[in-house]
């Protein structure tokens, strides 16, 4: 009978610390996404800079393993197909200037594109190192409750 309980608290620890990877695997999903999300932008800068490619002609140019990694399975027509086919879906901050960027781009002369470009990276760069910051916080608190929630189960338990 002891070895039933004994069981049932490992299952119950191993359920937990599941419960904390799973949670943990969408902070570094969110990571990867934001960090491909700033690859696409340099990219897209130094298309126009470099070899002033249309805006059109970008997508079909990039790396479809950036494009993955941003959550784009397709290769879209333009930046705002793009944020449409993003998953998963991007939160509130990056999307206001993911759409600033989308509605400025295409609308001037290279010079102007460029510094769009750049004003964006900026942007897009510090809210990724404020992210950063706040994914270890959350991902060690993740980690505490749910490694506690277990605990305190198996102490109910036995």
């Amino acid at each position: 009978m002891m070895s039933y309980k004994l069981f049932g608290a490992a299952l119950i620890l191993a359920g937990g610390a599941f419960a904390s990877v799973i949670l943990n695997s969408r902070e570094t999903q969110k990571d990867t996404q934001l960090s491909a999300l700033i690859s696409l932008l340099r990219f897209i800068r130094t298309q126009i800079d470099c070899y002033c490619v249309p805006v059109g002609e970008i997508f079909r140019r990039c790396d479809k393993k950036t494009l993955s990694e941003c959550g784009c399975e397709i290769t879209p027509e333009d930046f705002s197909a793009f944020l449409s086919s993003l998953s998963p879906p991007i939160d509130g901050e990056t999307r206001d200037l993911l759409l600033s960027f989308s509605s400025r781009l295409g609308a001037g002369y290279k010079e102007d594109e460029v510094k769009n470009c750049d004003y964006h990276i900026d942007r897009l760069s510090d809210a990724y190192e404020e992210f950063k910051k706040r994914s270890k916080a959350q991902r060690r608190k993740n980690t505490v409750l749910c490694m506690t929630a277990a605990a305190l189960a198996v102490i109910l338990l036995l």
